[in-house]
This record gives structure tokens, C-alpha cells and sequence, in this order.
């Protein structure tokens, strides 16, 4: 069996955040918030800040775990899962 090619950070961030603006985003501004990607860390941690009505929704963090992430997860496969699990930083309300 072939080995599968592992990217790179600087490969893999522009695939994570294509997948996001066109698998993820929509669903979270029909809701009335957004997501924003700020990076992709050594460690394979993607940093996000939810903002909008994510802020203070009560399910963003199972919409980040289970809905995001595990997304992630299927679309990319091994080895570009995300471990730890996605970051959750919450915009501050205005």
C-alpha cells in the first residue's frame, strides 16, 4: 500500500481554511455568526476565534467538536488530524 503524503503547515493551511470558508462558514452565518482562522500551530493546532451569535451560543463548543472537527477529521484523514482538538477562542461582546 502506498504511503499517503504528509503536508506540511504552510500546505495544509490553505486546504483547512478553503474547507472551512465552503464546508463550515456557510452553516455558522445562517445562524447569524463566523468563524476566523488565525493559524495552524507546529503542534497541528488551528486557531479560531468565533464570532457573531457564536459567541454566546450555547452549543459552539459541541458545534466546534463534533461538527467542525470531526469534519476535519474525515475530510483530511490521517496524519493531518488535528490533535489536540480545536482551539476555541470567543470574541469579546461589544
Amino acid at each position: 500500500m502506498p504511503k499517503k503524503k504528509e503536508f506540511t503547515n504552510q500546505e495544509l493551511f490553505p486546504m483547512l481554511e478553503t474547507f472551512i470558508d465552503e464546508q463550515i462558514r456557510p452553516y455558522l452565518v445562517g445562524d447569524g455568526g463566523d468563524i476566523v482562522i488565525h493559524e495552524l500551530t507546529d503542534d497541528r493546532r488551528l486557531r479560531v476565534t468565533l464570532i457573531g451569535a457564536c459567541t454566546t451560543c450555547s452549543s459552539s463548543s459541541m458545534t466546534l467538536e463534533w461538527g467542525t472537527q470531526e469534519r476535519i477529521d474525515i475530510e483530511f484523514n490521517e496524519p493531518l488530524e488535528l490533535d489536540p482538538p480545536i482551539i476555541i477562542e470567543r470574541a469579546e461582546k461589544d
